[in-house]
Order: structure tokens, then C-alpha cells, then sequence
């Protein structure tokens, strides 16, 4: 059996792919787990991560042993990249063309000082290239609100500013873009609170980079590749 060994936060994890026969040596009944494993390019530093998340809900064993805990796990493994602590401004090459129900996970934090920040999906990262969505959370004098618009060379389309911001000050948010038939549905902290259409001559499949910058902490990106398997790292740069 294939083991691999995973040093994360001064803790090791040692996830065994495909292994049924490890015995348990204590039971906890009815645990619910959401778990990540992230994974480093062995003798290559770098501060991408591919991370494969895992949501189950089994019996854990654990084990101590010289005061670490070792944590033995089975589970199904979805694929994807994950990016931890990300600094801003962020050029953030995608895996993968996107695809209606393709989804992009944002997580972050306002700062108190905040101005305005931007997270967008683009084609390259140069100032005259393509934004085929622009989302521009702004805390203006007369209050908070979030514009959306898109980008051909350096000309920026008709603004839609239209629903509540739900981007506060001082509040971590979860963003989550959502391709779908007709555009991007946006959601923050599990609620929609915006569509954007897609426009003419800015097609979703010619999306290749999630660009993020302004006033905002990142905490992590996360960007599911179902059809990347656990046995192989995605080209990144």
C-alpha cells in the first residue's frame, strides 16, 4: 500500500490511498469531519499549494504518540487547487478553462480601513487584457456597494450596482462565483446576492486568470478541478 507522509502545521498526517486494512486504535461514533490535506512539490519550495479537501463522515483513529497526534483517514478525495494565505495584489493562473458550473471559493477578511478592493476573472494580467468580470466592493461616503461590470482592452462596459453590498468592514466573507448557462451567480457567507450576464465577445471559456487586489486579507482561494486525481499535480505559472 501507498503511504504518504504530510507535515501541515507542525502535525503529521499520514494519509494511506486505497488502504482498508489499517486497524483502528480508538473509535469515536457519528464524527462529522471536514478535512484538508495539503500537498508541497517535494525539493522545489514554492507558495502554490494543491490541496484535495475531503467532507466525511466516519470513525477516526487516533493515536498519541510522543505528544503528536497521528490521524489515520480514508475518504473519497475531490480534486483541486488551493491557495493558503495568498498576498494581495494576486495573479492566480487557473488549472482549467471554466465551464458552466465551474465554481471559484474566496475567502477573506474586510479590513477596518478599507477603501474598495476588485476580484476578477480575466484573460491574461495586463492592463489593456480582457475582464470578462470585474466584482468592485466599495465602502463610498453615501454606503457600501458592490459594482460589477466587464472590460475590453481598456475600455471598461456599463455599470451594474444594483442590490445591497454584503461586504462589511471588519467581517470575513466567503465568496463563491458560480458559472452558469446565462452568466456568474454571486454568493457571500451562503447568500446570492448578484447575477452578471456574460457579455458579448467575452466568453467564460477564455477565462485564465483570477486577479484580486485593493484593501482586502485573503485567507485562501479555493478552486475545485474535479478531474484532477490524487495521484497527479496540476502546471502551475
Amino acid at each position: 500500500t501507498k503511504r504518504r507522509n504530510i507535515r501541515h502545521l507542525k502535525r503529521r498526517y499520514h494519509y494511506s490511498h486505497g488502504d482498508r486494512s489499517v486497524p483502528p486504535r480508538r473509535r469515536y461514533s457519528g464524527v462529522h469531519f471536514s478535512s484538508e490535506i495539503t500537498v508541497e512539490s517535494v525539493g522545489k519550495p514554492s507558495s502554490v499549494r494543491t490541496a484535495w479537501s475531503c467532507q466525511t463522515s466516519w470513525r477516526p483513529s487516533i493515536i498519541m504518540e510522543d505528544n503528536v497526534k497521528h490521524i489515520l483517514e480514508q475518504a473519497d478525495v475531490t480534486g483541486g487547487l488551493h491557495y493558503k494565505n495568498p498576498p494581495v495584489p494576486y495573479a492566480c493562473p487557473l488549472p482549467v478553462s471554466l465551464t458552466v458550473g465551474s465554481q471559484i471559493y474566496i475567502q477573506g477578511l474586510v479590513p477596518e480601513v478599507s477603501v474598495r478592493f476588485s476580484v476578477n476573472l480575466q484573460r491574461g494580467t495586463g492592463e489593456a487584457d480582457p475582464v470578462q468580470l470585474h466584482i468592485n466592493p466599495r465602502f463610498e461616503p453615501e454606503g457600501p456597494v458592490v459594482v460589477r461590470n466587464s472590460r475590453e482592452g481598456k475600455s471598461w462596459g456599463r455599470e451594474e450596482r444594483e442590490g445591497t453590498s454584503p461586504f462589511a468592514k471588519g467581517r470575513p466573507f466567503l465568496l463563491v462565483i458560480t458559472a452558469t448557462t446565462p452568466g456568474y451567480e454571486l454568493a457571500v457567507n451562503g447568500l446570492p446576492f448578484a447575477t452578471f450576464d456574460y457579455r458579448q465577445g467575452l466568453a467564460l471559456a477564455d477565462i485564465t486568470h483570477l486577479c484580486i487586489h485593493g484593501d482586502v486579507i485573503l485567507r485562501s482561494v479555493h478552486i475545485p478541478v474535479p478531474e484532477m486525481g490524487p495521484g497527479r499535480l496540476p502546471k502551475h505559472g
